[in-house]
């Protein structure tokens, strides 16, 4: 799926909106941070702040894909179903 990252826009310590942006690594700790789905290392242009902040992650997903994988798990439980009866005559299965 795609994933789209937005954070909240709002500086958490001069609470200036649209002025805080991703900031790049200066340690191995913080390239660990930015590696992460969830952190990463923020800084706001109007008071300097630099720090850590939660990504908000939002999926882009689409309907079709989710009945299909839906179909997917069903004709996957029902194939083991069947095995099992068939093969290994497991017939509390019913």
């Amino acid at each position: 799926m795609k994933e789209i990252y937005k954070t909240s826009k709002i500086c958490p310590v001069c609470f200036s909106s649209d002025k805080i942006y991703r900031s790049r690594a200066r340690n191995g700790f913080e390239r660990l941070i930015n590696s992460t789905k969830i952190l990463s290392m923020y800084r706001c242009h109007e008071c300097g702040w630099r720090g850590i902040k939660w990504k908000k992650i939002r999926f882009d997903f689409k309907l079709t894909r989710v009945i299909k994988y839906i179909l997917v798990v069903f004709l996957s439980y029902f194939i083991v179903i069947l095995v099992l009866k068939q093969v290994f005559k497991i017939s509390y299965f019913k």
